[in-house]
């Protein structure tokens, strides 16, 4: 069953707000709609089932409204409130689920067979959705065809260069029945929908006789990748194209270091600058998923702070007001103080028995850096692995410095004990001598510094170490 928002942030429409921080406003109603009065008519539907109609914003799905169904198959959504524009799916008990496109044209009727939704599709009073259905029972087709042809050439059935031709005409056949419709219906959203979801258009690549290599054509893919999606239109942000694309775009195209995220990034939202909704979408999904606390990439605090540094201020952000702009400032400057690559702070401190210890006074090539609390769950996983680890990072050249946070001097004695530590350990009752120099959101915390004492790691297990410094030694 689809995931749907609880009903508060329904009504408040703030989908976004996977974090307290991040704030959105109702997606803008610009145009004059009509009141809904949708019909449905699902041959097979069951008579009494309780159907959903499911909105979509920023890569969430909330609940928009709900009927049940009456004789015959007939559902009907009806009410003195428009939807939200964009695409909407009548949801029913077993998970079958009819779209629809939302503008301001909201009186329409629907007419198929449970079992074949989209081939028996027939639609009454909306163009958009007319559009929508045949282009989908086109391209269904011609995928068949696709995929036989496919499938002959990889098993070597047949004239390769004439099933290669025949492949790419069925290619072309698709783009150009889409041009076609372009040209023929030139403010259609559904148009706009369906093109803002195409990638790049790589035909001309892909027929050369001489390939290009692999990381050039990936650099074209990726540079062309938005250049379909049209920003003037706020409906898609009410779709999942956008958080579709964004999702495959920065975990899948773009490289996973934090340089290239900021990189594309900024790039990305710089192209929605004159488009307020937009704007804020993307800042927003960057703050959200390059959250440290959500995000696996080894320095997301780089992104985070990118982001905020460029985007989020009085002038820029214009749906946080003045006190959560100060907040993301004061939480982005306190992990621009430990990004990779910038020269470690030295921590100074004391044992459980009184000695002074600090990285800098650390003779080791490398220190890891080991945050942790005696009571914090995660830690019992992680200390035993970095003692199971100690002596094996020893041979490597490292030592590791831990810091024990908001704990009393005999809860450590017991824990060093009893977890067999025999690294260093400095005593940090009252949680004071990490902040500012250290960004730790979270415990257990890692970080790797290297011989200079440059952070060349952070959010790190135990295991990962030794991998992190043969890394740094081949780019050194």
């Amino acid at each position: 069953m689809f995931r749907l928002l609880p009903i508060m942030l329904l009504i408040l429409f703030s989908c976004a707000k996977k974090s307290s921080e991040v704030t959105n406003s109702t997606p803008p109603q610009k145009i004059e709609v009509e009141f809904p009065d949708i019909q449905l008519i699902i041959d097979g539907a069951n008579e009494g089932e309780f159907v959903a109609l499911v909105g979509s914003f920023l890569g969430e799905n909330y609940l928009v409204d709900s009927a049940r169904v009456q004789v015959d198959g007939l559902i009907h959504f009806k009410r003195e409130i428009p939807y939200q524009q964009g695409l909407v799916f009548a949801l029913l008990e077993d998970d079958t689920a009819i779209e629809m496109l939302i503008t301001e044209d909201q009186t329409f009727k629907f007419k198929t067979q449970k079992n074949d939704i989209n081939g028996q599709m027939k639609t009454e009073g909306t163009l958009e959705n007319q559009l929508f259905y045949e282009t989908r029972q086109f391209e269904s087709k011609l995928q068949k065809e696709i995929k036989y042809i496919q499938t002959q050439l990889s098993k070597n059935q047949g004239d390769k260069a004439l099933l290669e031709g025949q492949l790419y005409s069925a290619i072309d056949e698709r783009f150009d029945y889409l041009e076609n419709l372009k040209k023929k219906y030139p403010h259609s959203f559904f148009l706009t929908y369906k093109t803002s979801a195409q990638s790049t258009d790589m035909r001309d690549y892909e027929r050369q006789a001489e390939k290009l290599p692999i990381k050039e054509y990936e650099y074209i893919f990726r540079n062309g990748f938005w250049d379909n999606v049209n920003f003037n239109d706020d409906r898609l942000l009410s779709t999942p194209v956008i958080s579709n694309k964004l999702e495959k775009y920065f975990n899948y195209l773009v490289p996973q270091e934090a340089d290239s995220i900021i990189r594309y990034g900024n790039a990305l939202i710089d192209k929605s600058e004159f488009h307020p909704a937009f704007f804020q979408f993307l800042t927003n999904w960057m703050l959200l998923n390059f959250d440290p606390l959500k995000s696996s990439l080894m320095d997301a605090e780089a992104v985070y702070v990118n982001v905020v540094e460029n985007y989020i201020s009085k002038e820029k952000a214009f749906w946080v007001d003045s006190m959560k702009v100060y907040a993301f400032q004061q939480k982005a400057y306190a992990m621009s103080m430990s990004l990779l690559n910038q020269q470690g702070q030295d921590i100074v401190g004391y044992d459980v028995e009184g000695n002074e210890l600090s990285i800098y006074g650390q003779t080791s090539d490398y220190v890891a850096l080991y945050v942790f609390n005696p009571k914090c769950g995660l830690c019992k996983e992680e200390t035993p692995r970095l003692v199971e680890n100690y002596n094996r990072l020893k041979t490597l050249g490292v030592e590791v410095l831990a810091v024990a946070t908001d704990t009393d001097a005999d809860e450590l004695k017991k824990y060093i004990k009893e977890s067999g530590i025999k690294f260093p350990v400095i005593h940090d009752e009252n949680n004071y001598l990490m902040y500012p120099k250290y960004y730790v959101n979270r415990t257990p915390e890692l970080y790797l510094l290297n011989p200079e004492r440059k952070i060349i790691g952070k959010n790190l297990r135990a295991d990962l170490v030794e991998t992190v410094i043969e890394f740094s030694q081949k780019e050194s």
